[in-house]
């Protein structure tokens, strides 16, 4: 998604060294650790699109957003709203579904 969203703004290189820092298996795995992060997967496991949240005691961050080129503009579909609990206490889990290409 870097290379397609910055193209034309930073040079290639640039944009190559960003990734290789920012995206590492050990930046990665950071990134999980610190942050609470979403994916949005393909049929097949193939990923599509994420989110990087950071948590404060009175608001959100969203410190990445980006989703595969070719994900782009087909958009989130709200679907099941699932209640449960976790160690006694409520939690919420909203699913969402991606529309199908040419629909």
């Amino acid at each position: 998604a870097w290379r397609v969203t910055y193209a034309g703004q930073l040079d290639p290189e640039t944009i190559d060294r960003f990734i290789v820092a920012a995206y590492s298996p050990e930046r990665v795995a950071f990134r999980i650790d610190r942050h609470v992060v979403l994916v949005a997967g393909a049929p097949g496991g193939a990923v599509e699109a994420f989110v990087e949240l950071a948590e404060y005691d009175d608001h959100v961050q969203i410190v990445a957003f980006y989703a595969h080129p070719d994900a782009r503009g087909r958009g989130f579909e709200p679907g099941e709203l699932l209640l449960d609990e976790v160690a006694g206490q409520p939690i919420r889990e909203r699913r969402w579904w991606l529309r199908a290409r040419g629909s």
